[in-house]
Parts: C-alpha cells; structure tokens; sequence
C-alpha cells in the first residue's frame, strides 16, 4: 500500500510563507512608527521658532509704532508661548501612548501568528499519523475480510456468476404452457450445485445489495423454478394434494415473492410463479395461481396468454365457466399471445373454448 502523504493543499504550503510576509510588515510597521518622530520634534521647533520670530518682529514694529504697548505684547507673548508649550507636552504624551500600543499590539500579533502556525503544523502531523493509521487498519480488515469471506471483495461478479451458473444448472426447468416433470432432467451434480449457491446467496443477504436487485431478482426467480419444478416431481396427477413434500412448493413461492419484491414490474417473474402453481384440486393454491396470472396480464396488456392462463384456472379450479369465458374476450382482444411467440394465437382461444365445452348460449 502507497504511503499515506496527507492533505498536500495549498494552503499548507502557503502559511509558513505568509507568516513570515506578515511578520516582515508589521516589524516594518513599528518601525516606521518610531523613525519619524525626529521629524516631528524637528517640525515642531521650526514652527515654534518661526512663531518666536514672528512675535518679535511684530513686537518691534509695535515699538516703533507705539512704545505704550510693549507690556501687554510681552505679556502676550508670555501667554501664547505657555500654551503651546503645555500642547506640546500632551502631544508628545498621547505619541509615546500611541507608540507603546503599535509596538505591543505588533509584537503580540507576531506571537499569535507564530503560535497559531506552529498549532497548525502540529495538528497537521496529528491529522496525518491518524489517517495513516486508519487507512492501515481499514487496510488490513478489508484484506481480513477478504480472505475469510471471498464473496465480499468481488460481490458484483460473484453474483454474475451464480447467476450464470444457476442458469445454466435450471436450463431443463423452463415450461412453456404446461407443468412437466423436468425435475428429473437435471444430474445429482446440477441438483447439489444449484443447492451450494442457494446457501451461497442466503450469507449474501446478510451484506448491503443495494444496486444488485435485478441479479438477485433473477436468481430468486431461478430458485423458485428449481423448488416448482422439484415439488411438481412429487406430485401424482397433477394434484397438489397428492405430494407429500409441500415444503419445496412453498419454498418455490418464497422465491418467487422474493423475486417480486426485488423486480416488481418483471412479467417472467408473475408467469413463471403462476406456472408453478397452477394445481386445481386446491382452490387456495388456484386462487395464489389466478393472482400471479393477473398481475402478469396487467404488467403486458398486449399477452393474450395470461388471460388464457386465468381462464383454465376459472374452469377448472374454479368450476365456473361465465367467468372462464370473460377471461377468453378479454384475450381475444389483445393483438399478441406471448413474448417469443407474439403473433396473435386466436385459433388457441377457440380450441379452449371448444375443448372445455363452453356452451354456445354463453355467446362469444
């Protein structure tokens, strides 16, 4: 496994460079604070000078003027030159506060700049030693995982090839219109195959399949098929009563219904369950029939064939022919029989009809 750099961003690469332009510019600016106050003295004297000079001037031409108003000028001058000296002095106080908060407020931002990099960085250390830790921890259990339970690492493959496997093991199950004993067809080699991933794909509902529905749908579906097809096996007659093993036909339902849930618009999945239950010596297991069929008929409203389904399970197990009859109109007006096999089939209609002796009265 590569080792771990952690996050490499911009802006970690960034911080130490800007701490130090930060650092640079406020030294900079406390110093621009302290250097020009010689400048300022020196302003400041010129002008106290230039005042001096000023009121010396004016007082000579006072003199020349008038030699009564010396006193007061003096006095004056005295007072004007008291008042910009107590100025001054409260000027040069609120510099030197001035001063002393830029200068501690720089240093402390460069403590706090400093302190906050170094936090940072450390927590940055801290960030990588614990996702490389981690990472090596997840690391490792997934390997763990990986080679106590192989069907984790690889679960989208594996369940394409049980679903392959199922497939070709439940080849000699498929029905076209009628039950047959095509149970017997498969080797004991198929039979403990199709046992092995059945056992495989239960462990698999313990994980998340989210994003498998339409694989598991499908291998539900075959199951289903394998356990009709086994249950019909021991049947005699075609009667579900005569079987002695009801467990493989309820079973078989159980995958189908599994299968729905997964895939509920999939019409195979509602024709085969019908199929596979489709006895007429139990009016329980006529009706589940009847309701398989009819959820097919509505999922393909163009299939005749779920239609001519419910119509034998009207007749048959059901004894009722007006409702076998109604069932056969409504056929007779779709436009295909069945997928595969989707040209109208009308003469399969009229050889039912004539076949389970709907009387003519009845009418068509």
């Amino acid at each position: 496994m590569a080792k771990h750099q952690g996050p490499k961003t911009l802006w970690w690469r960034l911080l130490p460079v800007l701490t130090v332009f930060f650092t640079v510019t406020i030294t900079a600016l406390i110093s621009a604070t302290w250097v020009p106050l010689h400048s300022v003295d020196a302003m400041i004297n010129r002008e106290h000078s230039q005042s001096g000079r000023a009121a010396s001037g004016g007082g000579a031409a006072a003199l020349t003027a008038s030699e009564v108003d010396l006193p007061a000028l003096v006095k004056e001058v005295q007072s004007q030159t008291a008042t910009f000296s107590a100025e001054k002095d409260e000027l040069d106080y609120l510099t030197r506060i001035i001063e002393l908060m830029m200068t501690a407020m720089g240093i402390y931002t460069i403590i706090l700049a400093v302190v906050s990099w170094k936090a940072l960085d450390s927590q940055k250390q801290e960030f990588e030693r614990a996702s490389q830790s981690s990472l090596e921890n997840l690391e490792r259990l997934r390997n763990e995982l990986q080679l106590d339970f192989p069907m984790l690492g690889r679960i989208q493959k594996n369940f394409k090839n049980i679903l392959a496997t199922l497939g070709t093991a439940c080849k000699e199950l498929d029905v076209e219109d009628v039950l047959d004993d095509s149970f017997s067809n498969l080797s004991k080699r198929d039979v403990q195959r199709i046992l092995f991933y059945e056992n495989a794909i239960t462990t698999a509902l313990l994980l998340d399949t989210k994003g498998y529905e339409d694989e598991l749908s499908e291998i539900y579906r075959l199951l289903g098929m394998f356990y009709g097809s086994r249950f019909y096996s021991t049947t005699t007659d075609n009667e579900f009563s005569s079987s002695e093993s009801p467990d493989y036909f309820y079973r078989a339902q159980f995958y189908f219904d599994r299968a729905i849930d997964l895939a509920p618009g999939n019409y195979n999945i509602f024709m085969y369950a019908g199929y596979f239950s489709q006895y007429y010596d139990d009016r329980q297991i006529a009706n589940l029939s009847r309701h398989y069929f009819e959820q097919a008929s509505q999922i393909e409203s163009r299939f005749q064939k779920p239609l001519v389904s419910v119509a034998l399970l009207e007749l048959e197990g059901f004894e009722d022919p007006d409702s076998a009859l109604r069932s056969l109109k409504g056929a007779r007006t779709r436009d295909y029989y069945d997928r595969n096999r989707e040209y109208p089939r009308f003469e399969y209609i009229v050889s039912f009809r004539q076949g389970c002796m709907i009387p003519e009265w009845l009418g068509w």
